[in-house]
């Protein structure tokens, strides 16, 4: 989980960064992990919180059922933002290390989309309606 240190949370989702805000990037990446893509209830104390309980730290769970989403049922989002943001970190490391061949053996990716992805210089290079790149 050290590598998680490196992960930017400004490109993630909105409800990531919302649960990042919470209960921060270890245990939200241990959330999505186990729970991403279904629905969770965030109880409103901690007593009524089984399902997180197997999951989460007690401060953790303390945290979001004082937060804005205590009460609700969320759908988690998946924990593919994530990954790939670590994916890609080590895929430049290991280019740094190696070759872009090689590199693009080694994670089944073509040659391109190592290149693409050695080149980008955020993970969501998307243009807004004013032609900017990127996460404003």
């Amino acid at each position: 989980m050290d590598d998680l240190q490196l992960v930017d949370p400004a490109l993630l989702p909105p409800r990531i960064k919302r649960l990042i805000a919470i209960i921060g990037l270890p245990e939200t990446f241990l959330l999505l992990q186990r729970r991403g893509g279904v629905p969770c209830y965030i109880p409103t104390t901690i007593e009524h919180s089984q399902q997180l309980k197997a999951i989460l730290q007690p401060e953790s769970i303390a945290a979001l059922a004082k937060s804005d989403l205590a009460g609700q049922t969320i759908e988690l989002p998946k924990d593919d933002k994530i990954v790939k943001q670590l994916r890609n970190l080590a895929i430049r490391a290991a280019v740094a290390r190696s070759n872009k061949i090689r590199t693009a053996r080694d994670y089944k990716l073509s040659r391109r989309q190592v290149i693409n992805i050695c080149q980008s210089d955020n993970e969501n290079p998307t243009p807004d309606l004013f032609g900017k790149t990127g996460s404003q």
